[in-house]
């Protein structure tokens, strides 16, 4: 392992007491550890110290996520995943991410795959602050607003107003229900001469 992923013999060691104190010491949990810090780039131990201390910050949002929303089991890998990306891969702070999970507030059955794609999409137009972030969803809502009030005057005759409910309603008289009640016996009675 100290060749394959090119530790220094003071990672090696880390790791070895990492798992340990995980407890867990299968050789598939090592291996896992190991892969991870490799993909983070740690050869060293000051490599190791800035991880441990950057995945220690990123369980802080972890654990935050899992209380907001109201999670109380843990995360299962496919979730983990979702939220590691945030934080390693997007560098979004909880501060970010919570301004997507305020709006589950406007969405039935909220999951995680719901915020990563307005998170991803956040990430996508190149948004890194609150600011920026804020900014965006803020032009979001007028161009629905907008699109919203094209719609509504499309329905619109040429005088402004609008079509919808625009009709005057029939009225009917003892009359006309007497001549359909005539009507039907009179279409009876010509059948009987058939």
């Amino acid at each position: 392992w100290q060749e394959k992923y090119r530790f220094n013999a003071d990672v090696l060691f880390m790791l070895f007491q990492h798992c340990e104190m995980n407890r867990s010491m299968t050789k598939a949990y090592v291996r896992a550890v190991a892969d991870e810090w490799y993909k983070r780039g740690i050869r060293t131990s000051d490599d190791l110290g800035r991880y441990l201390t950057e995945y220690d910050e990123y369980c802080k949002m972890r654990n935050k996520i899992s209380k907001k929303l109201n999670i109380k089991r843990s995360f299962n890998e496919y979730e983990e995943s979702i939220i590691k990306k945030w934080y390693f891969t997007y560098g979004y702070t909880m501060e970010i991410v919570e301004i997507a999970l305020k709006k589950s507030v406007y969405r039935t059955n909220a999951t995680l795959g719901t915020f990563d794609a307005i998170i991803s999409e956040w990430y996508r137009n190149n948004l890194k602050s609150v600011t920026d972030i804020e900014a965006y969803e803020e032009a979001r809502k007028r161009k629905f607003s907008e699109r919203k009030n094209k719609n509504i005057n499309t329905n619109s005759v040429g005088n402004g107003k609008s079509v919808c409910g625009n009709f005057e309603q029939r009225t009917y008289g003892d009359e006309f229900f007497d001549n359909i009640g005539m009507d039907n016996i009179k279409n009876s009675e010509s059948e009987e001469h058939w």
